[in-house]
């Protein structure tokens, strides 16, 4: 998944690879919800590894952009803190019951709202930008 950014960054720009694979790691999530057989398991698995991996290089090449300032360093220290926090935060969430489709639903929401956000910040960008010049 993170080789296939190098050839596709050039035909079809940031932000349609970005969008289409924050989408496709939510829906390999949603796969999960209905009780899935061992093979919607294994794809849905495969898929969120594959997306995550291929929309990561586009979201900080995204971040990148927002800011004169250096603040690349800052979205990967927030990534790993995330990377730390996440398994925590997860086991809050199920409890002693093990509600993984409460964990699903919550990390389907948690992509489109970070989506959601990530749009309305470059929408800012470009209006401040295009105001500059």
């Amino acid at each position: 998944g993170a080789v296939v950014p190098v050839f596709l960054q050039v035909r079809l720009g940031r932000w349609l690879p970005l969008i289409a694979g924050v989408l496709g790691a939510a829906g390999s999530i949603a796969l999960l919800l209905y009780k899935p057989s061992y093979l919607i398991f294994v794809l849905a698995v495969c898929g969120f590894n594959f997306m995550w991996n291929f929309f990561l290089p586009f979201l900080m090449g995204s971040v990148s952009d927002m800011s004169e300032r250096e603040i690349m360093s800052v979205a990967v220290a927030l990534q790993m803190t995330g990377l730390g926090l996440g398994p925590f935060i997860a086991a809050r969430i199920l409890g002693e019951n093990g509600d993984f489709q409460t964990m699903m639903i919550v990390t389907v929401v948690l992509l489109l709202v970070s989506l959601a956000l990530l749009l309305f910040a470059e929408g800012h960008r470009r209006n401040r930008w295009s105001r500059a010049n």
